[in-house]
């Protein structure tokens, strides 16, 4: 890479930067305006040819028909995500109670955890492990015994 092709490419990362944070807040409002408009001329065209109303009322519905369907997508999904947070912490008792049971048993050495399946883990440490591993390795083992 070229000294004159890394002052282009800093040159053009400072032009995008600038444009957004300076530029963007004005033009976002008519890009997003052009984005609906072509998402809901088809509906307007649509509506112009069979109804035989002018293209503003149909414009008027289209839009009144989206802001209806977001919204109640918006709502139910809000209703949705308030009742599984509300189940969750119903059941978070259950769930911790749970957790420290299978804790406890895994640090006991008791069910599919046996002293004979640590063997295997110092194996794994010299392929892909690292110090702070082989330290809870190294307490984990202190726990079994």
């Amino acid at each position: 890479m070229t000294r004159k092709s890394v002052w282009f490419i800093v040159f053009l990362l400072i032009g995008i930067f600038l444009f957004l944070k300076y530029v963007m807040p004005y033009v976002l409002p008519f890009a997003l305006g052009a984005f609906l408009a072509f998402l809901l001329d088809p509906l307007v065209s649509f509506l112009t040819k069979r109804t035989r109303i002018t293209r503003g009322w149909a414009a008027f519905i289209s839009i009144l028909l989206m802001a209806v369907g977001l919204s109640l997508i918006l709502s139910w999904g809000i209703t949705r995500l308030a009742q599984e947070i509300a189940d969750l912490y119903g059941y978070f008792p259950e769930y911790y109670g749970e957790f420290n049971r299978i804790l406890g048993d895994v640090l006991r050495g008791q069910g599919s955890f046996r002293k004979d399946s640590l063997s295997l883990l110092p194996e794994l440490l010299k392929t892909s492990g690292t110090a702070c591993t082989a330290c809870f390795l190294q307490w984990l083992q202190e726990q079994v015994e």
